[in-house]
Order: structure tokens, then sequence, then C-alpha cells
């Protein structure tokens, strides 16, 4: 029956490993120590790295991997379009010390986004 579903000691380590990246990401958005809303996309961007890289793992059958990586990853995607819209995230990455917009021009944002969020500073 379903002995055939259970996973192996490697696969347990994959999932382990996995799990860890969740942990993290929960343990960063927890700190108030951490300005989590205007690090939030280069966060998400950090596990987007880290699930893409995970399909190189063998967890079988190879489907499930597939279908557990695109599920995590279009989980991901609904933040990262909730966050970006943002008026408040976007207000956090212009005034916050270290940031000043810096990661959105190197990781090459259009400049209508650019227009928006001084629209958004302006009003």
């Amino acid at each position: 029956g379903l002995r055939k579903f259970e996973l192996d000691d490697h696969e347990w380590k994959v999932v382990g490993d996995l799990v860890y990246v969740f942990k993290m990401a929960t343990l960063f958005f927890s700190s108030d120590t951490i300005s989590s809303i205007s690090n939030g996309i280069s966060a998400i961007d950090t596990i987007d790295d880290i699930l893409q890289s995970q399909g190189d793992r063998k967890l079988q059958p190879a489907v499930l991997r597939e279908v557990a990586l695109a599920l995590g990853r279009a989980t991901l995607q609904h933040y990262y379009q909730k966050t970006n819209a943002s008026d408040i995230h976007r207000l956090a990455l212009v005034l916050h010390p270290s940031s000043k917009l810096e990661y959105y021009r190197t990781s090459g944002f259009d400049s209508d986004w650019f227009s928006g969020t001084e629209n958004i500073l302006r009003k």
C-alpha cells in the first residue's frame, strides 16, 4: 500500500534542508531587531534562489519534486507581488538608510516602479 510513498533517509535530508530555510525566514521576519518591511523582497528572492537550487537534488519521484518546488515558488511569487505592490513597503525602502532603493536598481526594476514609488512618496 502506502509503504512505497515512504521517504528514504536522503529524501528526509532534503526535507530537513528545506524546512531549515523556511525556519530561518520565519525567524528573520519575526525578529524585532531587523526591519523586515524593507528587506522583504530581498529575503523572498533569497528563498526563491534556494528553492531553485533544490531542483538539482535527487528527491524521487522527480515529478513530486517538481510539483513541490513549483508550489513553493508559486507561493513565494504570491507574497512577492503583494509585498512589491504595498505602498508601505515602497516607502520603507525609500526611507531606510541602508537600502534607499539600491536593491531595486541592481535587480533591474523598471522606471515605472521608481516613478510610482516617487508619486507615493510625494502624496
